[in-house]
């Protein structure tokens, strides 16, 4: 199994905001995948995507800088919080772990 998956790690609705396209209030929800690579067994996080979804008028961005400023500043106070789960660091782990008892074994 080698090749790029995403998993939902945050899906959380935007308090005390309006969609600008609708005006429907606390309409926005926040989803914010964890972008990975996989080469067999070893996951490597490579990013996060963000798409930002109005329940009233379907609309979907994945670009945040469309929205006014203070909805921007709720859209990444969900989004700092959103961290790519644990496991998904153990690839950079075990290739560093590797790299140095190969280094060690070799002097």
């Amino acid at each position: 199994m080698i090749g790029v998956g995403k998993r939902l790690i945050a899906d959380e609705t935007v308090k005390r905001t309006a969609c600008d396209r609708c005006d429907t209030e606390e309409s926005l929800t926040v989803k914010v995948y964890s972008k990975f690579f996989m080469l067999k067994i070893l996951p490597f996080a490579l990013n996060r995507e963000i798409y930002v979804d109005c329940s009233s008028c379907k609309r979907v961005e994945s670009n945040i800088a469309v929205f006014p400023r203070r909805t921007q500043d709720r859209i990444e106070a969900i989004t700092d919080d959103a961290k790519h789960p644990w496991y998904l660091y153990l690839g950079y782990v075990i290739i560093t772990g590797a790299l140095l008892i190969g280094i060690i074994a070799k002097q």
